[in-house]
């Protein structure tokens, strides 16, 4: 495949003219480390707000602690080569005086952090690598790694491995922001001969106590939740934890892989969950897969094992994948496994979100309950909208089995819009279970593709046709019967599916998560297609995306079959009003673009403009403005005698749309 910078020849130009006024600002310093100071803390110290303290690579050991000022504290050269080494003596970095958003830590490596210890009841142990007490600060783009979390012991709560946030939080929270957060610890409850009956494991990523905040656009993989030792000790979440927050934490836009929840003992309510836990937290456009519950072990009876994606009280699940995770096994006297995608007990709401391949935890061969392999509700009110639940597998349990899809212990269920389709139950036990829709509560199932069927008004049970669901691709086929068949006149619940293309794309929303999204400007339908990819992500077919400034646009034209090389070829686009597309070209229907007010993308210099022999021309660049309301449209042309007009063939036009 050839890659070239486009050549854009402008027809028509947009121009956006900014007036800024300027006001006077204060003196502010840039202190250089090591160059005017020998250690990071030491230009802390000598900083007032507004500084910046510019930190060269190298490897520093020390700990430091931003003692309340605004300023910021950044790696010149990136986090890969400017790294804070505690070498696992206390925390490494600490804010602890109310800091703000103005307080600011980016681009450095933060790693072996190991926090101290506590004991007693209302103690929180000291985290790992980065503590937020009562604390809003920025952390940007840093990675924080091998770190672990203090242990505790009779009734306090042990440090998270990563980062530990206590509240009440200034402002509207901390941010973390575009970080890697991986490879680190949780701190275990230990028992001692005076221990508590209550205690909690510290989660091995990012844990907040009675803390708010932001976690954006963060990969937080391969950490591991603290254990939960004797009397009633619960294990810590692997990926993120929220203990009693005062307010609605957000995660948003978020990879949360190959984590593993802490082990919990001897009637603690759960095990820690794999990627996040508890709280009721506004989860968007995440990606969680590949997660591990923890396992519930003991002499007592209660414990429930982690769930491998997300537990929670009553979290909002939008635009979110949750893939490939295994709930605990539960064991001895333990109740229950974990359930593998999504476990709540509380009013829970899932909008827009694939759910597939999950896996519950069994019972461990003890009196107990297995887990539900997709989705479980323990109480209150669930509502699932327009939501694809797939190929999860339920757990056997001695008391009941967990059912594949979809299981309600108690509470009721609203399931509407969605496919439920290809999961498998436990199917033993006492209770009810159910491949696809199971358990007991109250449930309402309206306008579903539910397997095997179920009683509702617009419930179908026909092959959904995924494309590929094997290989894990659940986007619609065109001739799909799941297109158009959810409620007439049913708004969308939001304007993106789970790819963030656009919902209602047709005569009435599709059901499942993914809002069918092809042939919406067909072209001639010959041998040149056009694929455009937003920041190496979402189906290259998609007719109608969306486009964000600063984001990564990539574009192919190519010829599948290779019929039509050497013919001369064109990228063109045309900008217009969102919702007023361009019409079909009189007598040319197959030309989504008016060539009065187009523009060309050439794939190189006007003499090499052909259809390559193979792979085709790919055009690549970061998007520098948008502007919203507006959209571009886009649609390769190749001139040669070969098509069916004897003159052109035009690949499906593609809209793209700016925010």
């Amino acid at each position: 495949m050839r890659y070239s910078r486009p050549t854009i020849l402008v027809i028509a130009v947009a121009i956006l003219i900014s007036l800024a006024s300027v006001g006077g600002v204060s003196a502010q310093v840039t202190r250089h480390v090591p160059a005017d100071y020998a250690t990071i803390q030491n230009a802390i110290d000598a900083s007032v707000n507004g500084d910046t303290v510019l930190i060269a690579p190298g490897t520093y050991s020390e700990n430091i602690d931003f003692v309340g000022k605004a300023i910021t504290v950044r790696g010149a050269a990136g986090p890969e080569v400017t790294l804070i080494d505690g070498q696992n003596q206390g925390t490494v970095v600490v804010f602890q005086n109310s800091e703000t958003s103005t307080s600011v830590l980016s681009d450095v490596t933060i790693l072996h952090g190991r926090g101290d210890d506590a004991f007693g009841f209302g103690y929180v142990a000291k985290p790992g690598g980065i503590h937020l007490f009562c604390a809003s600060p920025i952390i940007r783009n840093c990675i924080i790694r091998n770190n672990h979390g203090g242990n505790a012991s009779d009734g306090a709560i042990a440090g998270a491995g990563g980062i530990g946030c206590e509240g009440p939080c200034p402002e509207n929270g901390f941010q973390i922001l575009n970080c890697k957060i991986r490879d680190n610890t949780g701190g275990s409850a230990v028992p001692t001969p005076f221990t508590m009956p209550i205690g909690e494991a510290g989660a091995g990523g990012i844990h907040c106590i009675e803390a708010v905040g932001l976690i954006r656009a963060c990969i937080i993989e391969d950490n591991q939740g603290g254990t939960g030792a004797f009397a009633q000790l619960t294990g810590g979440a692997g990926g993120i934890e929220f203990s009693a927050p005062h307010g609605i934490p957000v995660v948003e836009d978020c990879d949360l892989v190959g984590n593993w929840g802490g082990t919990g003992m001897d009637s603690v309510p759960f095990a820690g969950a794999g990627g996040i836990h508890g709280g009721s937290p506004d989860i968007r456009f995440c990606r969680i897969w590949n997660n591990h519950g923890g396992l519930a072990a003991g002499l007592a009876s209660g414990t429930s094992a982690g769930t491998g994606g997300v537990f929670g009280d009553a979290p909002t699940i939008t635009n979110c994948l949750i893939e490939q995770n295994v709930g605990g096994d539960s064991g001895l006297e333990s109740l229950r496994g974990g359930a593998g995608g999504v476990c709540v007990y509380g009013d829970a709401t899932l909008i827009s979100t694939l759910v597939d391949r999950n896996l519950g935890g069994s019972d461990g061969g003890a009196p107990g309950f297995g887990g539900a392999g997709g989705v479980q509700s323990l109480g209150g009110s669930m509502m699932i909208l327009s939501s694809t639940i797939a190929d999860n597998i339920g757990a056997v349990g001695f008391d009941g089995s967990g059912s594949g899809g979809i299981h309600l212990a108690a509470g009721s269920l609203v399931l509407k819009n969605a496919i439920v389709w290809g999961n498998v139950g436990g199917g033993f036990g006492p209770f009810p279970s159910a491949d696809e829709v199971g358990g007991m509560g109250t449930f309402a199932v309206t306008y579903c593709n539910v397997k095997n069927g179920y009683p509702g008004v617009g419930n179908i049970a026909l092959n959904p046709d995924f494309k590929n669901p094997v290989a894990g691709d659940y986007h619609l086929k065109m001739v799909s019967h799941c297109i158009d068949a959810a409620q007439p006149g049913s708004p969308a619940p939001t304007l993106k599916d789970v790819d963030c293309d656009p919902r209602l794309l047709g005569l009435e929303l599709d059901m499942g998560a993914d809002e069918a999204n092809a042939h919406i400007y067909p072209g001639s339908g010959e041998d040149l297609i056009l694929e455009t990819i937003v920041n190496d992500d979402g189906d290259p077919a998609a007719s109608v995306r969306f486009l964000t400034m600063g984001d990564f646009l990539k574009m192919t034209v190519r010829s599948p079959l290779g019929t039509l090389p050497p013919s001369s070829m064109v990228l063109v686009g045309q900008f217009f009003m969102t919702g007023s597309p361009p019409p079909p070209v009189l007598g040319f229907p197959e030309v989504h673009i008016d060539p009065v007010f187009a523009f060309i993308m050439a794939p190189g210099p006007i003499p090499n403009w052909q259809v390559p022999t193979s792979g085709g021309y790919t055009w690549g660049f970061d998007v520098p403005m948008t502007y919203p309301g507006f959209s571009m449209m886009l649609q390769g042309f190749a001139i040669t005698p070969l098509a069916a007009n004897s003159f052109f063939v035009a690949t499906e036009g593609h809209e793209l749309r700016f925010e």
